[in-house]
């Protein structure tokens, strides 16, 4: 590309343009506000950008019409340059969370290459310039691929394991639902509930740039004892020992010193649905952590149903919008050549794309 590719960035636009590109600088104000947010970065009023980049169009126009376009440019490039930053302060900000929180689940080696990991793809992020969108994409496969969290394993997993009735269900893998039966009661740590078993949050309390409270983990924890899951067929025994519970309905917390404390009971006669390792111990059938593929979770049957309903709207989005991104991308990198009144659209070689060039 020469400069003369770029010289339509400086003709003179006119007026009505001008005032649809403030209005666009408009609607990019909510990204600039968002975005602005994540980064902790105080300011006031927060109307700021709403006002300010309109502004900043008409009164370039004002001053020369020629340099509408390139400031408009810059406006949007820079909606990249703060959310690229914003995902490398929310990449810091979590693995430092996480290696405070003794009871995080994500492997040591994992957390501590992440920060080096974020600041890598946010430095590729800004160089490839149009061609990012393919690193978003690549970004979000690999993220969901290889690095899933707790919930996103198990609602993955049940949506495809048969559920097997109790009396019936093959050693090994299995998928159960039932109802909670109590054998040795648990006094969780806020306003001493007996229950089967709780997970509790302590969060430290800071405030953001709107002056609102945020939170960030210090510590979490999972405890509960063992309990007897029943279905219509039978019952089996639960050893909880590294269980994993998510979703759980009951909920207390109060704050104090700076602090939240947060807590989710089990208690008797919920449905949930159990994922786990059958294992026959002692002529006796248990249900346990399944070591190989790392899963022993429980949740209530009825937040597993609304995901399960609402999972093909939200695979769907995901394939529109990869779609759409892809399209975009692919605009992108179309040369568009115009002689004698004759349009000849053409993608770049990608010795055109990463400017190699033989000497």
């Amino acid at each position: 590309m020469t400069s003369e590719d770029f010289s339509f960035l400086f003709d003179p636009v006119a007026w009505p343009l001008v005032f649809f590109l403030a209005f666009f600088c408009a609607c990019i104000a909510i990204f600039y506000t968002v975005l602005i947010s994540v980064l902790d970065i105080k300011y006031r009023p927060k109307w700021l950008f709403f006002a300010l980049l309109p502004a900043i169009i008409i009164i370039v126009a004002g001053i020369s019409r020629s340099y509408v376009l390139t400031t408009f440019l810059c406006i949007f490039l820079f909606t990249f340059v703060l959310g690229i930053s914003s995902m490398i302060n929310r990449g810091i900000k979590g693995t430092i969370s996480d290696l405070k929180n003794s009871k995080s689940k994500r492997p040591l080696w994992q957390r501590i290459l992440i920060i080096p990991a974020v600041i890598l793809f946010g430095i590729l992020f800004m160089a490839s310039g149009p061609y990012a969108f393919f690193l978003i994409i690549v970004y979000a496969v690999i993220n969901r691929m290889f690095f899933p969290n707790e919930t996103d394993k198990f609602l993955r997993l049940q949506a495809t394991l048969p559920t097997s009735k109790i009396r019936s269900m093959a050693m090994g893998l299995v998928e159960v639902e039932g109802k909670t039966i109590m054998t040795e009661p648990l006094i969780s740590r806020i306003k001493k509930k007996e229950c089967i078993g709780y997970t509790y949050r302590i969060e430290s309390i800071s405030k953001n740039s709107d002056g609102k409270n945020t939170y960030s983990t210090i510590h979490y924890e999972t405890v509960c004892n063992s309990f007897i899951l029943k279905d219509d067929t039978g019952s089996v025994e639960i050893n909880a020992e590294e269980i994993e519970l998510i979703n759980l309905p009951e909920k207390d917390y109060y704050t104090s010193n700076g602090k939240r404390y947060t807590q989710h009971i089990l208690t008797q006669d919920i449905d949930v649905l159990l994922i786990g390792k059958a294992n026959n111990q002692h002529q006796k059938v248990i249900i346990e952590k399944e070591p190989i593929k790392d899963i022993f979770t429980l949740s209530p049957i009825d937040t597993i149903n609304i995901w399960n309903k609402f999972n093909p709207l939200r695979k769907s989005f995901i394939t529109y919008l990869v779609t759409i991104v892809a399209l975009i991308a692919m605009i992108l990198m179309l040369k568009v050549d115009y002689d004698d009144n004759i349009i000849t659209l053409s993608f770049e070689s990608m010795e055109g794309i990463f400017n190699l060039k033989k000497n």
